[in-house]
């Protein structure tokens, strides 16, 4: 009796053991089974695809907000005068094409006198636009402004020149014929009254002056005298902006607005100087990677007696 049932209760826990192993085969599998279809479900819930193309279905792209902020502190708003030609050439268009506009602003304005600088804040941010726009160096505008009406929009002279560029009416409508804009004469008056519109054709005609003239010096003598006594001096052979006083007034206000830049070039290399000594490498010395760092014991260790 007492073998039989013993072999009756091993038999019994050898089929419960056979039939939990079975069991948990399958419930390994339905699990598997089941977490595939939910993330199936998920991925269609969080709608990773959107609808679809001729090129078939597009994956939607997501950006976490840390990238967002970074790119957004990072990148600043700076102008683009890379194709432009430098009136001095130590003046780096790269460089100002690289500083923030609000930055590069304050520095040029710094060296403009008290008088005038409010006046020439206020439109500093045009004429920069503008010069961006027609490839010119920026600080050379700024100075044949100050030549011509030290920031004045009111200004007006003897031969009717009028606004911050101080532009002749036959020149004014000249430019706005080309630049397809009304040719009357009292809406080319109300143009060249007008700061930023007398700065969009004053530096249009600056970009048909240089480009014509091929030089700075040439454009800017051309600019008060006109492009046709610039041509009959350069036909008969005759120097052009030698003893010119209006050239000379030009270098002497560009010489003080390019110090802002090359103050602020200097200000910038000095901060990047500090950063560089400040900056400590968390790689090791180079002794380490030679293996100059180790100290071998030449004198033998005995035991002691």
């Amino acid at each position: 009796m007492n073998t039989s049932s013993g072999q009756s209760i091993a038999f019994d826990i050898m089929a419960l053991r056979k039939f939990a192993r079975m069991s948990g085969k399958y419930l390994f599998m339905v699990l598997v089974l089941f977490q595939g279809v939910i993330g199936v479900e998920e991925m269609v819930s969080l709608k990773h695809l959107v609808s679809e193309t001729h090129y078939g279905p597009v994956l939607e792209t997501k950006t976490t907000n840390t990238i967002e902020k970074t790119s957004s502190t990072v990148q600043l708003d700076t102008y683009n005068f890379n194709k432009a030609s430098s009136f001095y050439r130590s003046l780096s268009t790269s460089y100002i094409s690289a500083i923030d506009k609000n930055v590069l602003h304050s520095a040029v304005l710094k060296t403009i006198p008290r008088p005038l600088r409010k006046s020439a804040s206020l439109y500093i941010s045009d004429i920069f636009h503008f010069s961006e726009k027609n490839n010119l160096d920026p600080i050379w505008v700024l100075s044949i402004i100050w030549t011509e009406s030290h920031f004045k929009p009111r200004a007006s002279s003897i031969v009717s020149a009028t606004g911050l560029m101080q532009i002749m009416p036959n020149t004014g409508t000249f430019l706005s014929r080309l630049l397809k804009r009304p040719n009357d004469k009292k809406l080319v008056m109300q143009l060249l009254n007008d700061p930023r519109s007398n700065v969009e054709l004053g530096t249009f005609y600056l970009k048909r002056l240089l480009t014509r003239f091929k030089t700075h010096r040439y454009a800017t003598v051309a600019y008060n005298m006109g492009p046709g006594f610039v041509s009959r001096r350069l036909r008969t052979g005759l120097p052009v902006g030698t003893k010119n006083h209006y050239f000379n007034k030009v270098k002497r206000y560009y010489r003080i607005l390019l110090s802002g830049v090359h103050s602020l070039e200097k200000e910038s290399f000095e901060h990047g100087q500090k950063s560089i000594l400040k900056f400590k490498s968390k790689m090791k010395p180079i002794k380490y990677y030679l293996g100059y760092d180790l100290r071998f014991l030449l004198q033998p260790r005995y035991a002691k007696r």
